[in-house]
């Protein structure tokens, strides 16, 4: 210890007075701190608020890369200083081994470099304190970054710097040699390991150094102009706590193959001190040789390059440890590697047989109860008893569910008969013995141990290609790019210290009705049968933390319990550290992060009196008098890119809104929640949570899911009184849109001009012909009606030809079953005095594809004259209209009360009185 405390004082006391020392310590910090001032001063011009951790995660960004090159550059100036002023010639004069003096001098050049890595984590923890406060600061957020990733880069590249200094004798060689070490030996590397399907990460990819292009262009953009394209800098991401376990694994993963290298290195370097000169025997090269010039610089290479004789013991057994331990290293990583491998390829073999087969639809959930402990650590042990009822004429004996494979099945007992259980990843069939018969019902008690969690396989930032594309070419590559880098997967706990997030087959085994097959993108279809169960959840879990249920309950004491009839898709338990925002609601919890508790005050206050709101929207509405709102940030908050986990959240699908209900349970997206420029719509979360719970009361036919949640959705929103400024007019579509608009309502969520021009107008058609109160009752006996068969179009538009006028059922058929549209235009309006006053006389002419029935008004300086005229397609409706009085014009549909199609280009809805008549 003297001896490394001398150098250490040596080494502190030489680069004290070494002007290049100071020059790239000065650089490295102002550059690794400039990303954290930059955020400091565009703080307030952001449009997000921005947290403690946006300061860490933008200066991380760009840390590693520039750890790597001032630790590789002062480390190399350090030996080649040594080497030009004789300094090694000492060492041959005592009794140290060479590796006992390299790894020393290695040792002692951390004293400078990890305190100079500090500094910027330092500046951007202090500028995050100046504009935030420190109540509101996550330590873990700098330092766990820095311990994990910024002191390795400096300990490793340190190490890459002094061993191939004393390899090379010099500045130039050292470069050319580490440049061939860091690009070339892992290139010859993955190839070999390429033949046994395994692909490690590049050396330079620790490094971020993609991150460095990122920051800049972000950089140069306007931090006031943010959208999914153009992403500012600063950018807000989470501010959960970090959770060590989880990002220590993909960020270490990613060091194996440099710090194996510099390991190796670094033990081969002490054959190369040059205590003694080798003993080599001279080439006799001839005067006259052709090739005497190239022979020569070849001697003296071999010469160079040529070990030191008779290594010490200490120096073999230093070289053998370092030898052991990138052996290690590579083992480790290999392991890493087959261990995901394996859980790839269950999750490959599994969708690939897309297997078992479904629960018959007939056979529902009834009575759910789940019981259990969430914790210690990461582990649950559940207890499920399941009642499944069969309400079909046959009986039944098969059923499959969904469960998260990482949960083991201690015990499966019915309460009647025997069962076989066959299991496949995350999917399990049940066969019963004896059959459920018809009316009958089956208890099933489960008990369920294990850490629940969610397998990444080599992350990308957003997911796609599917993961069958991606590791079915990994597992029969054509091409090296093929496979996949699977030492930096990872795997995202359901309970954790930055937040609890256990979601229906991590809790229960869920009913499977839709087949596991796959679609065209490669996917698993999504579950699209999502019967109701009457639900009972008490659950212990970990004390001081706020835990909530999709059933709307919470607690901070560690005991959850509640009960609510809906959906088991939506079965969910989430939490964390919140603070609970002050309510007058009764029932109505919302929580978001504490660094957020001032904007979750600016922004969620409308949430006294959303009761009150919500019988508004659908009167007789139960189930929002129990309520749970938490602030979210998805679930990519366990990737290590925080950044590019920022990037993937910001994308959101078309009409997708920043709620999202699971039952009671309402997440509020992070990212919305924390923007200065806009502010959340009460209304839109009110229909939000209207149109969850009128879909959770009855299955829904999959081709007809969006179909119903934009349905319930919208009529909520008008009810509201937040229809479209167009009424049942369409309005604002361009010349050559029209044909898109003119189909039934589309099955998915992307034909974003149906769903935003034309749906919302044919609904406000719809309520003026039914009426308020008749549409509502429609819905409801729609969704009021049991059984097993889900709700489809077809039905609806039955259930509302039966609730309406004589001229309803045409309407529905031609505009919503058939995508027809009316496009209805005046044509010859003439204004004709006589002697009993004033004729206005005219045609309506349809030029669309549906029966138009509209009003057309004639205004005088008295008051209007109406008349409703039909038109068949392509067709006339003539009218009259009378009047005493002076006319002023003749209007079509002025209140926007009939479904049509409003021209862009000559409306033709209006004639104005030009002052004479006829």
């Amino acid at each position: 210890m003297r001896l490394l405390a001398a150098f250490t004082a040596h080494e502190l006391r030489t680069q004290g007075r070494s002007l290049r020392f100071r020059v790239i310590a000065a650089l490295y910090a102002a550059a690794a701190s400039g990303p954290a001032a930059l955020t400091w001063v565009r703080r307030e011009q952001s449009l997000s608020v921005i947290g403690s951790s946006t300061y860490a995660a933008e200066s991380f960004e760009i840390l590693p890369l520039l750890t790597a090159v001032a630790a590789f550059l002062l480390s190399l100036d350090a030996i080649t200083r040594e080497q030009d002023e004789g300094a090694w010639s000492t060492v041959s004069l005592t009794g140290m081994s060479s590796a006992g003096y390299l790894l020393r001098r290695w040792l002692s050049l951390q004293a400078l470099l990890l305190p100079l890595t500090a500094v910027p984590v330092a500046v951007a923890a202090g500028l995050a304190v100046t504009a935030n406060g420190p109540d509101v600061i996550y330590p873990s957020a700098f330092a766990v970054p820095w311990l994990l990733h910024v002191v390795p880069v400096a300990l490793t590249f340190s190490a890459l710097a002094v061993a191939v200094g004393t390899i090379a004798g010099g500045a130039i060689n050292a470069f050319l040699l580490a440049t061939f070490v860091l690009l070339a030996v892992p290139m010859l590397l993955n190839s070999l390991l390429g033949r046994l399907g395994i692909r490690l990460s590049a050396p330079l990819e620790w490094l971020n150094m993609g991150y460095l292009s990122r920051s800049l262009s972000r950089v140069a953009s306007d931090p006031t102009h943010d959208t999914f394209l153009s992403l500012p800098f600063p950018l807000a991401v989470s501010e959960l706590p970090v959770d060590v376990r989880t990002a220590a694994g993909p960020l270490l993963a990613r060091a194996v193959v440099p710090v194996a290298l510099a390991a190796a290195l670094l033990g081969l370097a002490a054959r190369y001190l040059r205590r003694t000169r080798p003993d080599v025997r001279p080439w006799r090269i001839r005067p006259d040789h052709p090739l005497r010039t190239f022979l020569l610089i070849l001697a003296r290479l071999r010469e160079r390059y040529t070990p030191d004789p008779r290594p010490a013991r200490a120096d073999l057994l230093a070289l053998t440890a370092l030898l052991l331990l990138t052996a290690g290293i590579a083992a480790l990583a290999l392991g890493r590697v087959r261990y995901y491998e394996a859980i790839g390829k269950a999750r490959f073999d599994a969708e690939a047989s897309e297997g078992p087969a479904p629960t018959p639809g007939d056979v529902t959930p009834g009575r759910w109860r789940v019981e259990g402990t969430l914790g210690p650590d990461r582990w649950v042990d559940l207890t499920v008893t399941a009642e499944m009822r069969n309400a079909g004429p046959s009986p039944q004996s098969h059923l499959a569910f969904e469960l998260n494979p990482a949960l083991r099945i201690k015990e499966a007992r019915p309460a009647e008969g025997r069962l076989t259980l066959s299991r496949r990843w995350d999917r399990f069939a049940v066969d019963l013995v004896p059959p459920i018969p018809p009316g009958g019902r089956r208890e099933i008690r489960f008990r369920l141990a294990g850490a629940p969690r969610e397998a990444r396989i080599s992350p990308q930032v957003i997911d796609y290609p599917a993961f069958y594309k991606r590791f079915g070419d990994h597992l029969h590559p054509r091409f090296f790019r093929d496979l996949l880098d699977l030492s930096t997967s990872y795997e995202a706990p359901a309970l954790s210290s930055r937040q609890i997030r256990v979601v229906t087959s991590e809790l229960s085994p869920i009913p499977r009705y839709e087949a596991w097959k796959l679609d065209n993108q490669r996917n698993v279809l999504q579950e699209s049968f999502t019967p109701q169960a009457d639900l009972s959840v008490s659950l212990t879990g970990p004390p001081g933390v706020l835990l909530a249920d999709s059933c709307g309950d919470t607690t901070r004491s560690g005991r959850l319990a509640g009960d609510c009839r809906i959906p088991l898709t939506e079965l969910a338990v989430v939490g964390g550290r919140y603070v609970t925002l002050p309510s007058t609601e009764t029932g109505t919890t919302v929580a978001v992060y504490p660094p957020h508790a001032r904007a979750g005050e600016l922004h969620l206050g409308f949430f006294n009196g959303s009761a009150r709101k919500a019988e508004e929207a659908w009167p007789g509405l139960e189930g929002l008098g129990r309520m749970a709102v938490l602030e979210w940030s998805g679930n990519r908050v366990f990737d290590p890119d925080p950044i590019g986990a920022a990037m993937a959240t910001r994308w959101r699908g078309p009409n997708d809104l920043a709620f999202t209900p699971q039952g009671n349970l309402v997440l509020l997206s992070e990212g919305d929640l924390i923007q200065k420029h806009k502010v959340l719509k009460p209304e839109s979360f009110l229909a939000e949570m209207v149109g969850a719970q009128l879909t959770s009361r009855r299955p829904l036919a999959p081709e007809d899911s969006v179909f119903f949640r934009l349905l319930f959705r919208n009529l909520a929103l008008q009810r509201l009184g937040l229809g479209p400024e167009s009424g049942a007019a369409v309005e604002g579509l361009r010349p050559g849109q029209g044909g898109i608009v003119r189909v039934p309502p589309p099955e998915d969520f992307y034909d974003t001009v149906y769903w935003h021009s034309r749906f919302p107008a044919l609904l406000v058609g719809l309520r003026h012909l039914m009426g308020e109160e008749a549409l509502r009752q429609a819905v409801e006996e729609l969704l009021s009606r049991g059984g097993a068969r889900p709700c489809t179009r077809r039905e609806l538009l039955d259930v509302l030809a039966r609730h309406g006028g004589p001229d309803l059922s045409r309407f529905l058929e031609e505009n919503l079953a058939k995508g027809g549209l009316a496009e209805p235009v005046l044509e010859g309006v003439e204004f004709r005095q006589t002697a009993d006053g004033w004729h206005a006389t005219g045609r309506m002419h349809n030029r669309g594809d549906a029966e138009v029935l509209c009003k057309v008004v004639l205004t005088t300086d008295l008051g209007p004259v109406t008349a409703t005229v039909r038109a068949e397609p392509e067709k006339d409706g003539a009218f009259d209209l009378h009047t005493t009085r002076r006319p002023q014009a003749v209007l079509l549909d002025p209140d926007r009360e009939c479904h049509r199609l409003v021209p862009s280009a000559a409306p033709g809805d209006r004639v104005f009185f030009q002052g004479s008549g006829k």
